[in-house]
Protein backbone atom coordinates (compact mmCIF):
# COMPACT_ATOMS: atom_id res chain seq x y z
CA UNK A 1 0.00 0.00 0.00
CA UNK A 2 1.28 3.77 -0.82
CA UNK A 3 -0.17 6.96 0.10
CA UNK A 4 0.76 10.76 -0.96
CA UNK A 5 0.11 14.00 -0.46
CA UNK A 6 1.33 16.83 -1.87
CA UNK A 7 0.73 20.86 -0.75
CA UNK A 8 1.18 23.12 -3.77
CA UNK A 9 1.77 26.72 -2.83
CA UNK A 10 -0.78 28.61 -5.93
CA UNK A 11 -1.07 31.25 -3.64
CA UNK A 12 2.45 32.55 -4.62
CA UNK A 13 1.28 32.69 -8.42
CA UNK A 14 -0.50 36.03 -8.03
CA UNK A 15 -0.50 37.24 -11.68
CA UNK A 16 0.31 36.10 -15.62
CA UNK A 17 1.97 39.37 -16.77
CA UNK A 18 2.50 39.65 -20.30
CA UNK A 19 4.72 42.11 -21.66
CA UNK A 20 5.52 42.29 -25.41
CA UNK A 21 8.73 44.24 -27.31
CA UNK A 22 6.08 45.23 -30.33
CA UNK A 23 3.79 48.25 -29.18
CA UNK A 24 1.67 47.18 -31.48
CA UNK A 25 0.34 44.55 -29.22
CA UNK A 26 -0.74 45.38 -25.49
CA UNK A 27 1.06 44.27 -22.67
CA UNK A 28 -1.46 42.41 -20.15
CA UNK A 29 -1.24 41.61 -16.31
CA UNK A 30 -3.86 38.57 -15.62
CA UNK A 31 -4.29 38.04 -12.18
CA UNK A 32 -4.52 34.67 -10.72
CA UNK A 33 -4.85 35.01 -6.59
CA UNK A 34 -5.00 31.09 -6.96
CA UNK A 35 -5.25 29.16 -3.31
CA UNK A 36 -2.82 26.39 -2.06
CA UNK A 37 -3.94 22.79 -2.59
CA UNK A 38 -3.82 19.62 -1.14
CA UNK A 39 -3.21 16.87 -3.84
CA UNK A 40 -3.63 13.31 -2.67
CA UNK A 41 -3.34 9.62 -3.95
CA UNK A 42 -3.54 6.33 -2.79
CA UNK A 43 -2.35 3.09 -4.30
CA UNK A 44 -2.29 -0.85 -3.53
CA UNK A 45 -0.83 -3.92 -4.98
CA UNK A 46 -2.09 -7.14 -3.89
CA UNK A 47 0.35 -10.52 -5.22
CA UNK A 48 -2.08 -13.59 -6.79
CA UNK A 49 0.21 -15.57 -7.23
CA UNK A 50 3.70 -15.43 -7.03
CA UNK A 51 4.50 -13.73 -10.86
CA UNK A 52 1.28 -12.23 -11.34
CA UNK A 53 -0.18 -8.70 -8.91
CA UNK A 54 -2.93 -6.63 -9.28
CA UNK A 55 -2.73 -3.26 -8.65
CA UNK A 56 -5.40 -0.27 -8.10
CA UNK A 57 -4.96 3.45 -7.10
CA UNK A 58 -7.09 6.50 -6.66
CA UNK A 59 -5.41 10.70 -6.97
CA UNK A 60 -7.64 13.64 -6.02
CA UNK A 61 -5.94 16.92 -6.86
CA UNK A 62 -8.82 20.55 -6.87
CA UNK A 63 -7.95 22.99 -8.45
CA UNK A 64 -6.51 26.15 -7.22
CA UNK A 65 -8.77 28.64 -8.64
CA UNK A 66 -12.41 29.04 -7.35
CA UNK A 67 -15.13 28.91 -9.74
CA UNK A 68 -16.52 32.60 -9.42
CA UNK A 69 -12.51 33.71 -11.30
CA UNK A 70 -13.81 31.66 -14.17
CA UNK A 71 -17.58 33.71 -14.45
CA UNK A 72 -17.64 34.79 -17.99
CA UNK A 73 -15.33 32.32 -19.63
CA UNK A 74 -17.02 30.81 -21.58
CA UNK A 75 -15.44 26.70 -22.20
CA UNK A 76 -12.99 27.54 -19.46
CA UNK A 77 -12.85 26.70 -15.36
CA UNK A 78 -11.81 24.91 -12.41
CA UNK A 79 -11.52 21.30 -12.96
CA UNK A 80 -10.84 18.45 -10.15
CA UNK A 81 -8.58 15.74 -11.35
CA UNK A 82 -9.98 12.24 -9.77
CA UNK A 83 -8.11 9.61 -11.21
CA UNK A 84 -8.57 5.92 -10.79
CA UNK A 85 -6.25 3.68 -12.25
CA UNK A 86 -5.72 -0.51 -12.59
CA UNK A 87 -3.27 -2.13 -13.78
CA UNK A 88 -1.48 -5.54 -13.44
CA UNK A 89 2.41 -6.45 -12.73
CA UNK A 90 4.22 -10.04 -13.84
CA UNK A 91 7.96 -10.62 -12.79
CA UNK A 92 8.05 -12.92 -15.86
Amino acid sequence: MNADADWTFWHSYSSLPINFESSALPDSNAPKNWNDVVAGRFGAEYRVTDPLALRVGFAYDPSPCLRRRWAGAPGRGPSELHGRRGGTRSDR
